[in-house]
């Protein structure tokens, strides 16, 4: 069991090894726990704002989504230290998945995805554009792009439309 802060309002959660953090949808704090003894802090303080789907590379670098203010941070998981923020100008910033040299994140309230550029060892170039979603793809009102995985040949991505009920190879 682990216990995390009183009204912290888990969200989002990602891990590597025996470490999982946590993003707050309460003020953006993120928490980080070990999951062999339950014991944890928060590392980040928020921006006052959600934190809402979050994932790590291997360096230990955790990417965020931040939900209802458009945008996105990635912040060192051992320190907490932002390293980098990123203004998408969305509506809903959801969820992220990395690839070899980008960190995409959803929208839920636009049909695009925000592609951030990596540089070497994954480094965040300080870069993003925009990868609209057409096609098959119904942007509908509610909760549209939500989760978000690479495909099993990493060729690709599957985004899920929570609104429709769809999944979707971008």
């Amino acid at each position: 069991r682990i216990e995390l802060p009183d009204a912290f309002q888990p969200e989002g959660i990602t891990h590597a090894g025996p470490v999982a953090w946590f993003g707050s949808l309460a003020d953006g704090d993120i928490y980080r726990a070990s999951l062999l003894t339950g014991e944890g802090e928060v590392i980040s303080q928020g921006p006052g704002t959600p934190s809402v789907g979050l994932t790590v590379d291997m360096r230990g670098r955790l990417f965020v989504a931040g939900g209802p203010t458009g945008d996105a941070r990635v912040v060192d998981g051992r320190t907490g230290k932002v390293l980098a923020t990123y203004d998408f100008g969305g509506a809903f910033v959801n969820d992220v998945v990395l690839t070899g040299d980008s960190a995409y994140f959803t929208d839920s309230g636009r049909a695009v995805l925000y592609r951030v550029h990596l540089g070497p060892g994954g480094e965040p170039t300080g870069t993003f554009d925009e990868v609209a979603l057409h096609g098959e793809w119904e942007q509908v009102d509610g909760f549209n792009a939500n989760g978000i995985t690479t495909s099993p040949g990493r060729r690709s991505l599957l985004v899920v439309n929570s609104a429709t009920g769809g999944l979707f190879r971008v």
